[in-house]
């Protein structure tokens, strides 16, 4: 990714507007958590407001997909109001259909849970649009740009109340902190710019352990599927003599964050702040069973519990 990229993507997280959680009717259970050693993080709904709750659930609007064009600098040739717009809902239902022909062949290929990579899905997409002469290019083109506005747009996003205070106060006391999300590889960056005002392509993400992060994107395979657990939980015993049972994770959905990571072992916390991304999962049988070490509806409640 380039450093001009970088440089715009900045100037666009600057512009975003504040986003606030929406309050849920659960109520917090603040069960004190003797123990922990290792503290590890979902993102999207639990450290960052997710516009749809989840990376996976996005507004693709002919709206969007209009300005992320434009902001990319491609360019729509077609001039008639009514045949553009029959354009950019086909380059929408492509990128559909390019995401789930990506998805089938991770699921033929053994993924339960896939993950493309979404750059991949967007690459296709361009070859197809320019060789549908559909979109044009100019010297200043830029699909890095066109990925990130788009996804930004289908996905509103900003840092949960409390996020920077919560991770200063357990990197000030050393706990290991890491992160397992379901995520794209504009999340990192855009983790990194909430964190320290800077955005980098580089998964590694200040005060966070690069040996106990996993994205899902880099593996192919999403959450609930304990291949992105099972790397965390190694590093932590080989690397720092942390057994499951002594990490926490801390997630807002029952079944891609709770269920995986207590069958693993770790303690966890349900994280029930923002009604838009409150996961209950009851329709789900894996967890009738599952009841989190504790609940959390404010990410400083994670001071008076983690002890």
């Amino acid at each position: 990714m380039h450093t001009h990229s970088m440089k715009y993507i900045e100037k666009w997280l600057n512009t975003m507007t504040d986003l606030r959680p929406i309050p849920t009717a659960v109520e917090p259970r603040l069960d004190k958590i003797k123990g922990t050693k290792a503290i590890i993080f979902d993102i999207y709904g639990t450290l960052v407001v997710s516009a749809s709750g989840d990376i996976n659930q996005i507004d693709l609007s002919q709206q969007n997909m209009r300005t992320a064009l434009r902001e990319a600098d491609y360019l729509l040739p077609e001039q008639d109001p009514q045949k553009a717009d029959k354009v950019v809902a086909e380059l929408i239902q492509k990128f559909v259909e390019f995401l789930q022909k990506h998805q089938q062949q991770l699921r033929e290929a053994g993924a339960p849970f896939p993950e493309a990579d979404i750059r991949q899905v967007w690459d296709e997409w361009l070859q197809y649009a320019i060789g549908k002469k559909y979109i044009a290019t100019n010297g200043a083109s830029d699909i890095t740009r066109l990925t990130f506005v788009f996804e930004m747009l289908s996905n509103k996003i900003h840092p949960m109340p409390g996020m920077l205070e919560v991770l200063h106060y357990f990197h000030d006391r050393e706990y290991p902190m890491g992160i397992v999300s379901n995520a794209q590889f504009y999340t990192p960056v855009m983790m990194n710019f909430f964190i320290d005002g800077q955005a980098r392509n580089t998964e590694s993400l200040p005060l966070f352990n690069d040996d106990i992060t996993q994205f899902s994107y880099s593996l192919f395979r999403a959450k609930p599927d304990r291949l992105l657990f099972v790397p965390v939980i190694k590093s932590l015993k080989e690397n720092y003599g942390i057994e499951p049972h002594q990490s926490v994770f801390v997630g807002n959905d029952m079944y891609n964050d709770i269920y995986p990571a207590q069958d693993l072992g770790m303690k966890t916390i349900f994280f029930a702040g923002d009604k838009r991304a409150l996961r209950l999962r009851e329709d789900k049988e894996e967890v009738k069973n599952v009841r989190p070490d504790a609940v959390i509806t404010e990410l400083l409640q994670l001071k008076q519990i983690i002890i």
